[in-house]
Parts: C-alpha cells; structure tokens; sequence
C-alpha cells in the first residue's frame, strides 16, 4: 500500500528484543489503537478510518465509515459476549456499532442535540461532541460523554437518558471508567 506524507502507520514489535516484525501503512493520522476483548484483533482508529487488524496474521481490513471525524481522546467500547464494537463520531453526534465479524455498521444512535451558540447575532449550531464511550459489564447501558455539551448520554437499547450539566471546568475532567 502507498502511503503519502499525512498518512500513518503502526508496528508490531518484539517485546523483549524490540525488533520491528511488521508495519502496517494506516490511512490519515491515527488517533489510537484498542484490542478488542477476544484478543484476536485491535482496532486502529485514524481521522479517516478504521483499521481491523488480526493479531495472529497481521491481514488488515481497512474500513471507510459512513462518518469520521475520530479525535486523539475517542475510545470506542466493546461488548464482552457479542462481537459488537461503539464508537462515536464527535462531529456527527452520533454513537456507530459495528460488527467486528461482518465488518458492517449495523445502527447509528443520535446523541445530540447540537449546541446552539450566538456568534455575533447570528446561532450557529455546533456538534456536541460525543468522544469517549463505555459499556456496563452487563452490556444494558452504553454511556457517552459529550465533551462540548458537557454532559453524559446513558442509553439502553433504543431508549435515551440524559445527565444534564455533569460538571466539567479546568480543576474537574468528567470521563467515564
């Protein structure tokens, strides 16, 4: 694969002699890498897509999702017992699954709403930025936190709750664990 100058890549490594095995050409900036909970793959999020790469044959899937706009602090969630992975799109507001099996975007949650905010006069709506995701051990609640909208969206299955105004200021960091 051809890589241009703003495209990334990762490595796998010898961690006890630090030797390079492979290095795998990733399309734009890469922004994390996440194992995935069986151990077979992890997944590499760029600012342009998803890489699938499996541990064992180091073969890579490149995927395009329907919406990007992945940032350094986007952590996406894996259910334990499904072959399910959530990951939000901060500009989109909205939260993606994705099977990691069929390698297709099976339901897309909106977690918004934008916020409006006054620019001279004039409201403009901005995303309100979901980044960081976590399933409950059970797998019944999916949480999002919406940086810009400080707040968190708890959902299970298609009903949606909401946390207003979760504190967040410069001595606080609302995440979720």
């Amino acid at each position: 694969t051809s890589s241009s100058e703003l495209d990334d890549h990762a490595l796998f490594l010898d961690l006890q002699t630090g030797e390079v095995l492979a290095t795998i050409d990733i399309g734009g900036i890469s922004r994390g890498a996440f194992t995935t909970p069986d151990g077979e793959n992890f997944v590499i999020l760029s600012d342009r897509e998803i890489a699938l790469v499996n541990i064992s044959s180091r073969q890579t899937t490149r995927i395009i999702p329907p919406f990007t706009g992945f940032k350094d602090s986007t952590r996406p969630a894996f259910s334990h017992d499904l072959p399910r992975m959530f990951i939000a799109s901060a500009v989109r507001d909205l939260v993606m699954e994705f099977d990691l099996k069929s390698e297709q975007f099976t339901r897309y949650v909106d977690v918004g709403p934008s916020l409006i905010v006054d620019d001279n006069g004039i409201e403009i709506a901005i995303p309100a930025g979901p980044l960081d995701i976590s399933l409950s051990p059970n797998g019944a609640f999916l949480t999002a936190v919406k940086f810009k909208a400080n707040t968190i969206a708890v959902m299970k299955y298609s009903a949606r709750l909401f946390f207003p105004k979760v504190v967040s200021n410069k001595n606080f960091f609302t995440s979720i664990t």
